[in-house]
């Protein structure tokens, strides 16, 4: 985490802090959650379920009329892979040409995985739709948005399933790390919050979209792809996280 990134999260929590002198009561708290894809793709279930973790710091304001604003601050990372079918390979031939060797529709498949780390920042509003004791607990919705720094992403493809005559010139392992992005998106879901001894326990089920869902391909084969889609397993899904927030 460089120094501009440290100087964003300071500045949104000091924020928060400082509005509460004006709205209300603080929470200080911290969060742990995991994704899960809203869809099933075929070639990332060949490969394997992804893992994709948040962790990191909130502050919880309470506003007018019961409502509260929450800004977290936190760290993303995630893993995963999937497989695609080879199509075809093109290496240097006699007299400087190109020859293209085309592979069996079912032959074996390349293996990738892809490792990525961000920072995100959210500022969501929680609207209590019931309460259900005198302490403060409820169950209610959550709507906001948040911005990330996907600050690294690297891929892994083996093709040591593939012949060598087939592929030509590349080599058994090839490593592509994109460059960072910035992104941003929005997110919506419930929540259940409980008084304890300890603090408020909040439990949250949220839909998280994440804009763009590509990143450019650093030096493209011909014929290759320009843009990786990487739309999921980063940022995009259903996220399941728990907090403990604490009183000022």
């Amino acid at each position: 985490m460089n120094t501009a990134e440290r100087f964003i999260g300071v500045a949104i929590m000091v924020f928060m802090i400082a509005t509460s002198s004006v709205f209300g009561q603080t929470y200080l708290g911290l969060t742990i959650g995991s994704t899960v894809a809203g869809s099933s793709r075929s070639d990332v279930s060949a490969y394997g379920e992804p893992s994709r973790v948040f962790y990191g710091g909130r502050v919880v304001t309470t506003l007018r009329k019961g409502l509260e604003l929450v800004g977290t601050f936190g760290l993303r990372q995630e893993e995963g892979g999937f497989t695609s079918r080879f199509a075809r390979s093109t290496f240097p031939g006699g007299g400087g040409t190109l020859q293209v060797v085309e592979n069996p529709i079912s032959g074996p498949v390349v293996v990738s995985s892809l490792s990525t780390s961000a920072l995100e920042l959210s500022a969501a509003l929680r609207i209590p739709m019931a309460r259900f004791d005198s302490a403060g607990s409820y169950i209610g919705l959550q709507l906001g948005a948040m911005a990330d720094y996907l600050s690294s992403a690297d891929q892994v493809d083996d093709y040591t399933r593939i012949l060598q005559g087939d592929r030509g010139q590349i080599p058994d392992r090839v490593s592509t790390s994109y460059a960072s992005q910035v992104g941003g998106g929005a997110q919506v879901g419930g929540l259940l919050v409980l008084q304890t001894d300890l603090g408020r326990l909040s439990i949250e089920f949220a839909y998280l979209l994440r804009r763009p869902e590509t990143l450019p391909v650093p030096a493209p084969r011909v014929g290759g792809p320009k843009e990786q889609y990487v739309g999921w397993l980063v940022g995009n899904g259903l996220r399941i996280s728990a907090g403990l927030e604490l009183k000022l």
